[in-house]
């Protein structure tokens, strides 16, 4: 019986690794050639651009798992929000029923499925604040200071989420546990729907929403509209566009999850933040049009990206116009 499975070698996933180097934790891959690149050179953490730390977990493509069950008792999902479905349906065939599972992802929705598939005693959401990014599929870049939330949904921690949380910090994160994490969650969701987004459409990094005047006041103006939806369902536990800024300015070099995604051809996790926004709000009748914008530019985008690397725009011509 192992004692954590890190479903998921991307940015949060390694980071997620390293924390729990000393457990000895398996990564597991959903592709054998990164499975096969990590084993071969392991995992480079650098961080704040000067402490190297090399780690060698034990790695498994999902395929080459076939018959054979990893049991383990802490399962933390680290892929996109929409691969959760997917990673749960492998993970009951392969790695048995955790006495936890915990969702590592942006938005609204992964913990949902969590909760569904192994029930609310068991689900435990960890809300990433760090600044990760990957440069190369075997380094991870750490920067800045950040933290990593965990908690259930208006429930006090179990003794293995605790447990968790004990690991994290031998490891050297800082963790702050808490007895209901649908808060902190609805914050993160908030902030990544106004940094994310704007990013992406600007191609820019996170700090041109502090840097550009008017950049910056449409964030706080959709900031503000998002917060009517969030502070309609929890009492936040900080000032939205505090923390906003407090994530730019942790952040502001880097480049947002989902700009990289669009750059990289993949799909966004735009459906689980602006999209869960919108249909809350259409849900409750409140009037969000600057979020409604956005999402139909960036679905826009996202649907443009993806059909021009299909080749089927044919060739781009200029215009006199």
């Amino acid at each position: 019986m192992h004692e954590y499975c890190v479903i998921g070698p991307g940015s949060i996933g390694g980071l997620t690794a390293y924390f729990l180097r000393s457990s000895n934790p398996i990564l597991i891959a959903r592709s054998r050639r990164h499975a096969l690149l990590l084993r071969a050179r392991g995992l480079r953490i650098i961080v704040n651009g000067e402490e190297h730390h090399l780690i060698k977990p034990q790695v498994y493509a999902w395929r080459d798992l076939g018959e054979e069950r990893l049991e383990c008792r802490t399962i933390l999902l680290a892929v996109k929000a929409y691969q959760v479905r997917g990673a749960l349906r492998l993970a009951s065939r392969l790695l048995g029923r955790p006495e936890l599972a915990v969702s590592l992802q942006n938005g609204i929705g992964p913990l949902e499925m969590v909760e569904e598939k192994y029930g609310v005693d068991r689900a435990a959401a960890g809300i990433v604040e760090y600044g990760a990014y990957r440069p190369d599929p075997a380094t991870i870049m750490l920067s800045g200071q950040g933290r990593i939330i965990l908690g259930r949904r208006s429930a006090s921690p179990t003794p293995r989420l605790r447990r968790l949380a004990e690991e994290f910090e031998k490891g050297g994160g800082n963790i702050m546990l808490v007895d209901d994490v649908e808060p902190y969650r609805m914050l993160k969701a908030l902030a990544n729907s106004v940094v994310n987004p704007l990013t992406a459409l600007l191609e820019a990094p996170n700090r041109i929403l502090v840097e550009d005047p008017r950049v910056r006041r449409l964030a706080r103006e959709l900031t503000a509209e998002l917060s009517m939806i969030a502070g309609s369902l929890v009492e936040l536990p900080e000032d939205p566009w505090k923390y906003v800024l407090s994530i730019v300015e942790a952040t502001g070099s880097n480049y947002s999850s989902m700009l990289v995604d669009l750059r990289s051809g993949r799909r966004t996790e735009i459906d689980y933040l602006n999209g869960w926004f919108y249909r809350e709000a259409c849900r409750r009748g409140i009037p969000t049009p600057i979020n409604n914008t956005i999402l139909s530019l960036l679905k826009g985008r996202e649907a443009w990206l993806r059909r021009s690397r299909r080749g089927s725009l044919g060739g781009l011509r200029g215009s006199a116009s």
